[in-house]
């Protein structure tokens, strides 16, 4: 989702005549400030006139309040919907939306911005990892058209929101830093969200420095997050804990001792309005072409993280362990099964070759040049109390829906029966490692 924040010209001039209206109500009527009438019925009637005038302000701010929230609610409903919307948030005012593949819609809705946070994406997880085309759109013609625009109507900070996947690939990595590592080999990556991402995050790169129409210079700048979690995330949780309720994560695979990162939500946020703020003339454009590693700044197994979700929805941790091997050769075939059974039905796969690297391999990040140059600080947060959120405002899956999840999980048995009886001398790690 891409994000302009900016403070419209209408709401100023609102607030002002809000401010206005309030002044002259307190002023005495009349010339020289002299009141019109005297005596105490005049007073009474005056007092209940400013009541009524204070119990209309307050009815207003109870609309305002109100739409605010079905703003809200109708931004949330928007970004669930499809995988191209660009959001414009307007000093938390207003809220517009838009398909970032349609150019002109884009040099609207950046009309007026002095910043751009380009957090759209498509493709992350899935069966949308996929889906090629939509991918490509997406994440590389739609990075192009966000930089253009930026030219064409003079915005000179862009924030690209980007993927740790860059510099990962299925080989592990330990506390790597923006320094050492390398962009991962693109025809070695084994799903296309990490090849866009990756060609992407170059693009923003290299217009760094670029000439603004209307004179002036663009100053771009790079985050890589690990996986997201927190309220209203729609990705990652939500996804896990399908797969768990279908009994369909009740094995383990990975060796106890892989690591991962993860971020909440309001120290993703944190890091971009940081990031905005060290592309200013005040913080002497510090961040301009950097790229930044931020997370939690801490490491954890998946399978100890995710204790609360399983907790939660009342089913047992998975303590059978499995190879690896078993896992990413499923995958493989079902991604394979998904591109041929695609024109008739749409058949998710339980893991993607990616998530299946992502899982069973180490790879973390140090975040201290986030820290040093941007001044960020992550907050310690409870993966248990976005557990809890997304219990309680979930929606209750139909009977049809449990159906098909129990022959989804009879599907996906038979097949991990067979391929155990064929690839069970395989090393996941081996394998990764020939391919480079």
């Amino acid at each position: 989702m891409s994000e302009m924040l900016r403070e419209p010209a209408g709401s100023r001039q609102g607030r002002a005549g809000r401010s206005a209206r309030s002044r002259s109500r307190g002023r005495p009527n009349g010339p020289n400030g002299a009141a019109r009438g005297s005596g105490p019925g005049r007073d009474r009637d005056r007092d209940r006139e400013r009541d009524r005038d204070r119990g209309r302000e307050r009815d207003r701010d109870r609309d305002r309040d109100r739409d605010r929230g079905r703003d809200r609610d109708r931004d949330r409903d928007r970004g669930r919907a499809g995988p191209a919307r660009a959001r414009v948030l307007r000093c938390r005012q207003a809220a517009l939306q838009t398909d970032i593949r349609d150019y002109s819609a884009i040099l609207a809705v950046c009309e007026g911005a002095d910043c751009v946070f380009h957090v759209a994406s498509y493709g992350m997880s899935g069966t949308e990892q996929l889906h090629k085309k939509e991918i490509e759109t997406v994440n590389i013609n739609g990075t192009r058209l966000i930089l253009n625009a930026c030219k064409q109507q003079n915005i000179p900070r862009l924030v690209y929101t980007s993927s740790v996947n860059v510099v990962f690939g299925g080989l592990p990595i330990e506390d790597g830093d923006e320094e050492s590592l390398p962009y991962f080999p693109i025809d070695k990556l084994v799903d296309h969200y990490s090849r866009t991402k990756s060609i992407a995050e170059q693009m923003v790169l290299a217009a760094n420095g670029s000439a603004l129409e209307g004179g002036g210079i663009l100053h771009t700048c790079v985050l890589r997050p690990p996986g997201i979690y927190g309220p209203e995330e729609q990705r990652h949780l939500p996804r896990l804990a399908k797969i768990i309720e279908r009994r369909l994560l009740s094995f383990k695979f990975g060796d106890p001792s892989v690591k991962m990162n993860w971020i909440h939500v309001e120290n993703f946020v944190q890091a971009h309005i940081l990031a905005a703020e060290a592309l200013t003339p005040e913080k002497n454009y510090i961040a301009s072409g950097q790229v930044y590693f931020i997370h939690d700044g801490e490491k954890s197994n998946l399978f100890e993280w995710l204790t609360p979700l399983f907790e939660r929805l009342g089913c047992s941790k998975p303590w059978i362990r499995i190879p690896t091997c078993l896992v990413y050769a499923s995958a493989t075939f079902m991604e394979h099964l998904h591109a041929i059974l695609r024109p008739v039905v749409d058949l998710p796969p339980l893991l993607t070759r990616n998530e299946v690297q992502n899982i069973s391999v180490t790879h973390t990040f140090r975040i201290d040049k986030a820290r040093a140059q941007l001044g960020y600080r992550p907050q310690k947060f409870d993966f248990a109390d976005s557990v809890d959120h997304y219990i309680e405002s979930r929606p209750q899956p139909s009977n049809y829906q449990l159906f098909l999840n129990i022959l989804l999980t009879l599907f996906v048995a038979f097949i991990l029966v067979f391929l155990s009886s064929k690839l069970d001398n395989l090393s996941v790690l081996h394998y990764f490692k020939g391919r480079h």
